[in-house]
């Protein structure tokens, strides 16, 4: 493979000239954590934060900023007996798990910023890693091991079965690539500022949905009302239950597993459900069509709702044209009988709303895992306004969806551009 000018061949690859490649344990020491549980912990104010696996797994990015993220990060309770040694993260300090039920997430770590007069301590599963030799730039080290070939190599040698786990013998022998400090500097700046590109986008999205939640509120308990296209009050809504005005069956729920094939029918399952969405269908588990033959009673048609059974319980969403002939598995699924008296986008709001769910609350069922039965379903008082009316609302609301839509589309590509961007950054097949 021919190299180009200004880059040399590693053990890791191509990579620039200026930049090095050392053993992980020779830029960092390793210091010890604590093992406290989640019961031993609280969100209450107390003297030490601490730092769990599960959270660097699910809600802290490549930094964590202390300041910013309090309030979301858990405190040790005040009753619990610390050792008599601790030691306290430091400014610039990276916390790796050690610890992960999948591959997906072994290995990831976040750097610890702005920790001001904040205790702060790696919990459970956690490995405290300190810059030796100042080698590497605060906003940096979130990254190190964030390099796609440097991942691959922490999965090569995680071990264990049920639970997979790094130990800090191996991870010290882990090579890591280390760019001149100024370059560093610049990449850390880049990608922050993706970040806070991608902060503003997420707070853009969170605006609008609390904007519909509180929309919602105000049309279904009637304090905002509609007014014809003349200006004019529409008439009182009527309450009816649901079996009065449509068709309710249930997916199905036998095993089928053997009917999987890789083109077939559509099978929607609770999960695949969202508010006025359904996962997309190139994503769907599929059925052999026979089966779904011998099953035609249960078989979708255009304009059905779908509504979660069993999960986020209530959630709905309407079977597109692209979706009829699909199928269900445990769902509970509506036909509305005429169409001239309920819209079927109004009651797929409403079965998504607040009110909604708080009638749920009262009926639902299960012990660990909750159920909305078939019996309640079917009993469900639906508020019925004038069919004009219920267009409106329902266009109104989809239109805050299809924002919502958008803005999502639009974090999505911002972070797909990130991580194009901070793979070629760290291994420096773009230099800055």
């Amino acid at each position: 493979m021919e190299i180009r000018q200004g880059y040399k061949q590693t053990e890791v690859g191509i990579i620039p000239k200026e930049w090095e490649v050392k053993k992980l344990g020779e830029c960092f020491e390793f210091l010890s954590t604590n093992s406290y549980s989640r019961e031993k912990m609280t969100y209450e104010e107390q003297e030490y934060m601490n730092i769990h696996y599960g959270d660097i797994h699910m809600k802290y990015g490549a930094t964590l900023d202390i300041e910013k993220m309090k309030g979301k990060i858990p405190y040790i309770k005040a009753e619990e007996t610390l050792p008599k040694k601790i030691i306290l993260v430091e400014e610039g300090d990276l916390l790796v798990a050690d610890a992960s039920e999948d591959y997906k997430d072994i290995g990831k770590s976040t750097e610890i910023l702005n920790i001001k007069d904040n205790k702060v301590l790696g919990g459970l599963h956690t490995l405290l890693l300190r810059d030796k030799n100042n080698s590497f730039a605060n906003g940096y080290k979130g990254y190190i091991l964030r390099n796609e070939k440097i991942l691959k190599e922490v999965k090569r040698i995680a071990t264990g079965i049920s639970v997979l786990g790094i130990s800090k013998t191996n991870l010290s022998e882990l090579n890591i690539l280390i760019p001149p400090l100024k370059e560093q500097e610049k990449i850390a700046e880049i990608l922050s500022n993706y970040d806070k590109a991608i902060e503003q986008e997420e707070l853009l999205i969170e605006k609008e949905k609390e904007f519909k939640k509180g929309m919602m509120q105000k049309i279904f308990s009637q304090e905002i009302r509609f007014k014809d296209d003349n200006g004019e009050d529409y008439p009182e809504w009527e309450e009816k239950k649901l079996e009065e005005f449509a068709f309710i069956f249930i997916g199905l729920v036998t095993t089928m597993t053997s009917n999987y094939v890789e083109k077939g029918v559509p099978l929607i399952r609770n999960s695949d459900i969202f508010s006025n969405k359904i996962r997309d269908k190139k994503e769907l588990i599929k059925l052999n069509s026979v089966f779904v033959e011998q099953n035609k009673n249960r078989v979708f048609q255009e304009g059905d709702i779908v509504t979660v059974h069993t999960g986020d319980l209530g959630t709905s969403a309407i079977i597109t044209k692209d979706l009829e002939g699909s199928i269900g598995f445990a769902t509970l699924n509506t036909r509305i009988l005429n169409k001239k008296y309920c819209n079927n986008l109004y009651l797929s709001h409403f079965l998504n709303s607040k009110k909604y769910k708080k009638y749920i609350t009262r009926v639902k069922t299960g012990d660990g895992r909750d159920n909305l039965n078939l019996k309640d379903f079917v009993k469900s008082l639906i508020p019925i306004p004038p069919l004009k009316e219920q267009e409106k609302i329902a266009n109104f609301l989809s239109n805050i969806d299809k924002k919502i839509e958008l803005l999502e589309n639009k974090l999505e590509l911002l972070k797909n551009e990130k991580k194009g961007m901070m793979q070629k950054l760290l291994i420096g097949e773009v230099r800055v």
